[in-house]
């Protein structure tokens, strides 16, 4: 993942997650997550691996490839876990702490399968879950001034997640399908629920870097101030204007605005 954006006439990139990142970078970063996550699993199907067991626990599962993306999907969050908890503590940011605290309860339910331990009570587990993230995207909106995206775009993934969790056995069950076909069915859901939370774990991982890699080591924000390119004065060729982010709270370097 790349932490920077940058824009030159006619090109404009913008993968930069924190708490201020809009709705389409932060959708942009949830389809790269989905598709990360599909395309193992069709690269596993199409190699006549089980891709299903790779996207579950290992424990559930003693094939080979059992786990794989799952554990992906746990590393992922746990450098999100560290980043965001570092950085919570070194600069006493509320707002980051309780996005450490969600993602933190998140790997170890994941590496663990808790809910799964908790049978119908896994609901309850899942309203804690709901409760946390409300928390963390009312402070981190809060401590921005405006809607963190981020959040709120990985809250739904998660969402449809949970969703599919919840009620697609109990579907099943209830359409009383063809015995034949009801493994199928089974593994299908197990396919819409870990894949969008792979998503929703690849956005929330990286925006708790991005607010580490941002805030905590001054990486700057590279754009060209009102659309306007200086030429440089050595060989005529445009001259990038550097500028710390200000709403990270660190300053603008005095005169770097394009002339």
């Amino acid at each position: 993942m790349v932490f920077l954006h940058w824009e030159r006439p006619g090109i404009k990139h913008s993968v930069l997650l924190t708490r201020a990142s809009g709705f389409k970078t932060s959708a942009f970063v949830l389809l790269i997550g989905l598709s990360a996550a599909s395309i193992m699993v069709i690269g596993l199907y199409l190699i006549g691996f089980d891709a299903v067991a790779a996207l579950r626990d290992r424990s559930l599962s003693e094939v080979p490839e059992a786990g794989l993306i799952s554990y992906m999907g746990i590393f992922l969050m746990g450098v999100g876990v560290a980043a965001a908890s570092f950085e919570a503590v070194r600069t006493d940011d509320l707002p980051l702490g309780a996005l450490a605290l969600f993602c933190w309860l998140f790997s170890i339910d994941d590496a663990f399968l808790i809910h799964e331990a908790l049978g119908a009570w896994e609901v309850v587990f899942f309203a804690v879950y709901g409760l946390l993230a409300a928390i963390a995207l009312f402070l981190l909106s809060k401590s921005e001034g405006r809607l963190s995206w981020p959040i709120l775009v990985a809250i739904a993934a998660f969402t449809f997640s949970v969703s599919v969790d919840v009620s697609w056995d109990r579907a099943i069950g209830y359409l009383q399908l063809p015995s034949e076909s009801e493994n199928f069915y089974y593994r299908v859901g197990y396919v819409l629920e870990d894949v969008p939370k792979f998503g929703g774990i690849f956005v929330l991982s990286s925006c708790a870097i991005g607010e580490f890699m941002v805030r905590g080591h001054g990486i700057l924000r590279h754009r060209v101030d009102g659309h306007r390119l200086a030429a440089d004065r050595a060989g005529g060729k445009p001259r990038t204007v550097w500028r710390v982010d200000s709403r990270h709270g660190m300053r603008p370097p005095p005169g770097d605005d394009a002339a």
